[in-house]
């Protein structure tokens, strides 16, 4: 579907056409379901990673800007990488479970809070068990608990609002992915 946008689009000139048909054409094409599907191998995350590049290059081009890195480029055309976006996603969908917007007892019945007996300071709200394959490891419900749990920022699993939660959570993942080198 990319091809054919870009095949067909030769002529726009303005990026906010363009990102609109790549949002409504591709994006949401590569981000549907994505809790069922999100891969665990980082072969591939590239793969479908390289979609996002291939559009951000496209869209550089149609700019007339020369950035570097995709990091940089994303954020100049206000677009969030598309593992960012897969992990936001996750810990979304966990929230609307965890607050009843999602209806799914079985699902629910599989979310483990973890009850201390004193205040620790690093405490974990849910619990993650362990796992001895790759595949249960990356199975919906352990992978988003334990995303859930590495995030640093404030979000109440039961009385935040999504939309403060994903914003919260897209500021402290952009920040840890410019911290890697």
């Amino acid at each position: 579907m990319l091809g054919f946008i870009l095949r067909t689009s030769t002529n726009f000139t303005q990026v906010k056409t363009l990102k609109t048909l790549y949002f409504a054409y591709v994006k949401s094409n590569v981000e549907y379901a994505s809790q069922v599907w999100n891969p665990q191998y980082a072969v591939y995350n590239n793969r479908i990673e390289l979609i996002q590049k291939k559009f951000i290059r496209h869209l550089q081009y149609k700019d007339k800007t020369f950035l570097a890195d995709y990091l940089t480029r994303c954020n100049h055309f206000h677009i969030l990488p598309l593992s960012v976006r897969r992990e936001i996603a996750d810990i979304t969908y966990l929230i609307n479970l965890a607050t009843g917007k999602v209806d799914c007892p079985e699902l629910l019945s599989k979310l483990c809070l973890r009850v201390h007996n004193r205040a620790l300071k690093n405490m974990h709200l849910l619990y993650t068990p362990k796992v001895n394959t790759n595949y249960r490891g990356n199975s919906f419900m352990v992978r988003a608990a334990s995303k859930f749990n590495s995030l640093t920022c404030d979000i109440d699993l039961f009385a935040s609002s999504v939309g403060s939660a994903r914003r919260a959570m897209t500021s402290e993942l952009l920040s840890g992915m410019n911290d890697v080198p």
